[in-house]
């Protein structure tokens, strides 16, 4: 049976209210109900990540759908921008497969709304990194790929756009680690496998040897 609170928690969650969230679901309303009134849809359509990160830690279905079956958290966050909370989805396993009315995965709705920073987010998993820089009228994306230890980098006339231009190049080439130790920090924060010996050998082994030289 329905709880008569749930309408609430529905509320609740699109005005961001968690304190009122809290007290509904101390009341005994549900934190997670199907349909489109879901809390957690409710709250990523509006990107209220402390509602959100609260919900999920009490049993919000993270890959909840609307009434259609169209809509899933994550397909929301996409379609309205909200970086930080489709970081968050992503973050408690959020799959990236539903697909909206339009027919769209969560990634094709970000690009086609021009959510860049959700694309890039939702693009990203653990084993293959992304970043985008621009340049005077192209943008340079860098792909770092570490389950074959290279990094790819593509010319785009824009964000998501044809590929002009494309190089790869091994981890082990690479004269500058910078961008490779920020996409490995990445790799580990979205719970990559891969430890710093598996991706600098070189590096570390060099280091040894100094230290043991001196």
């Amino acid at each position: 049976m329905t709880h008569p609170l749930n309408p609430q928690m529905t509320k609740a969650a699109q005005d961001g209210n968690l304190a009122e969230l809290q007290r509904l679901a101390a009341a005994g309303a549900e934190v997670s109900f199907s349909g489109t009134d879901d809390p957690l849809i409710q709250a990523s359509c509006k990107g209220h990540i402390d509602c959100m990160r609260w919900l999920l830690d009490r049993g919000a279905v993270v890959d909840r759908q609307d009434n259609d079956g169209r809509w899933t958290p994550l397909l929301c966050t996409a379609y309205y921008g909200h970086a930080e909370a489709a970081r968050l989805l992503l973050e408690r396993g959020a799959s990236r497969q539903p697909r909206n009315h339009r027919d769209q995965t969560a990634l094709q709705c970000a690009r086609a709304q021009n959510h860049a920073a959700v694309a890039r987010l939702i693009e990203n998993n653990a084993d293959e990194i992304s970043f985008c820089h621009p340049l005077s009228d192209r943008v340079m994306q860098e792909v770092y790929n570490f389950p074959l230890r290279e990094r790819v980098t593509l010319i785009r006339k824009e964000e998501g756009g044809p590929v002009e231009a494309m190089q790869r190049e091994s981890f082990s080439s690479l004269d500058d680690l910078t961008g490779l130790r920020k996409a490995f920090a990445e790799h580990k924060r979205m719970g990559g496998k891969l430890e710093e010996s598996d991706v600098f050998p070189g590096i570390l082994n060099k280091a040894r040897i100094i230290r043991k030289e001196m």
